[in-house]
């Protein structure tokens, strides 16, 4: 009749995903520091190409440690890509903004995992 344990268990989901998101932010602002800070690019490289080029091996750590977070689509995997570099701290807001934009609205495919509602890539490449 009511559905209170199945709202209760959507809820208790939506906060399991949040807290691994969070966990894996904070494991790819690691992987963004060491990535931004040991690779020398010359000056004119953009921040959108170091993401760029940063994205692939994220990719395979998303597939292989929080699968589950790819389920979430496109926008949950350039959600948490945007949180770990500005917590990083390596790249103003406006700077990170202006860099993501140009990418997280490309041709690049995940699969299903990297389309949005209408089967729209969501992932650049």
């Amino acid at each position: 009749m009511f559905n209170f344990s199945r709202k209760r268990r959507q809820r208790q989901m939506a906060d399991e995903m949040m807290i691994m998101a969070c966990q894996a932010a904070e494991e790819i602002k690691k992987q963004w520091l060491s990535f931004d800070n040991t690779l020398p690019f010359k000056e004119k490289v953009t921040l959108s190409k170091k993401i760029d080029l940063f994205i692939e091996p994220v990719l395979g750590f998303f597939e292989e440690k929080y699968p589950v977070l790819l389920l979430g689509g496109g926008r949950v995997f350039w959600f948490t890509i945007a949180t770990a570099i500005l917590e990083s701290g390596t790249h103003q807001k406006s700077e990170v903004t202006k860099a993501l934009e140009g990418l997280s609205h490309g041709p690049r495919s995940m699969g299903s995992a990297g389309q949005d509602d209408n089967g729209k890539s969501e992932t650049p490449r």
